[in-house]
């Protein structure tokens, strides 16, 4: 299960989404976002390989030791990123209602040697027709 791109490490797919999928995230929005993904998942011995992004949502590939606790990486990010970017963007305090950010609940699966390409590729094609998107290479 995952054991593919380095070694002994696993890969993983993560969606994280806007609460209420409120439309907030822009090209700066999420130049941000992943600032602070890349900063808490190198405490976590996280390795990013590819991220891109819709106006409610988030798509990132990464690389995790076996033992890594993902849920804990998850809210830790969930709850740094959403303090730091209301502080710095005061317009999400006018779209959404509660103190919360994202939603409580993110798509996490795992990938194998299989799907990686398919993955990568729909990663990819999130943005067809606004084009953005970042790939760490592997």
């Amino acid at each position: 299960m995952g054991d593919n791109l380095n070694g002994n490490r696993n890969t993983y797919h993560l969606v994280l989404v806007i609460k209420y999928r409120g439309v907030l995230i822009s090209e700066e929005f999420f130049d941000s976002l992943m600032a602070i993904f890349m900063k808490i998942a190198l405490e976590h011995g996280i390795v990013v390989r590819q991220v891109n992004w819709e106006f409610d949502h988030i798509h990132v590939l990464f690389e995790a030791e076996p033992g890594t606790d993902l849920d804990e990486f998850v809210k830790s990010y969930q709850t740094i990123s959403s303090e730091i970017m209301k502080k710095h963007y005061p317009i999400i305090k006018g779209r959404l209602w509660i103190r919360d950010f994202w939603q409580e609940n993110y798509f996490i699966a795992t990938t194998d040697e299989a799907d990686i390409e398919d993955i990568r590729r729909y990663i990819e094609t999130q943005r067809e027709k606004r084009p953005y998107y970042k790939d760490f290479g592997i």
